[in-house]
């Protein structure tokens, strides 16, 4: 009978499948890493810049509502940081298109980007909320306030500096210890 895996005459249909040429090449680890990580990146930069947004929308309210003209003064200063910190994530730290070619140095070049905007986090982050947030701080002060209120205002932002200083380094080892794994690949 004709046609039975076992005639010479009939090709390997699966064997013809599996080694037809494809239109694109398969992907490597590396690129499946890289576009991983500006997944990552993307994920993260969202969330930050729907906090700015509510940021930037509650302290614009306050700039309506509030009596105080330094609360006002305050409130804008806080606004305008949000925008201020947007803008710098977005151009220190946003998500890439991940290359298809030469996807090892893409993502290393990567994690050394992210890993140079974390070290100075504390210049683009945070340094433009201190204007703002230091007025409200010295409005509280100088005002009577309610039992408490001063020391839950800085136990607050000594937890919140504490939290992000801590959580930042983390990162940054993390970031750390990629790049030194990529460039012990490359001298292997």
């Amino acid at each position: 009978m004709t046609g039975q895996p076992d005639d010479p005459k009939t090709p390997d249909i699966a064997a013809l499948w599996r080694d037809q040429p494809t239109e694109t090449p398969p992907m490597t680890l590396e690129q499946i890493h890289a576009r991983g990580f500006q997944d990552r990146v993307r994920r993260r930069n969202t969330v930050e810049y729907v906090a700015c947004g509510i940021v930037v929308a509650t302290f614009s309210y306050y700039v309506l509502w509030l009596p105080d003209p330094v609360l006002k003064l305050a409130s804008s200063f806080v606004a305008l940081g949000a925008v201020f910190v947007a803008w710098q994530l977005h151009r220190r730290a946003s998500a890439r298109t991940a290359p298809t070619l030469h996807a090892l140095d893409f993502h290393r070049a990567e994690l050394v980007r992210q890993h140079e905007a974390l070290g100075k986090a504390w210049a683009w982050y945070l340094a433009p909320f201190v204007p703002g947030l230091g007025l409200f701080v010295a409005r509280l002060l100088a005002n009577p306030a309610p039992p408490g209120a001063r020391a839950l205002l800085l136990g607050s932002t000594l937890l919140y500096g504490v939290v992000w200083f801590w959580n930042n380094r983390r990162a940054r080892r993390r970031l750390a210890t990629q790049i030194a794994e990529i460039d012990a690949l490359r001298r292997d």
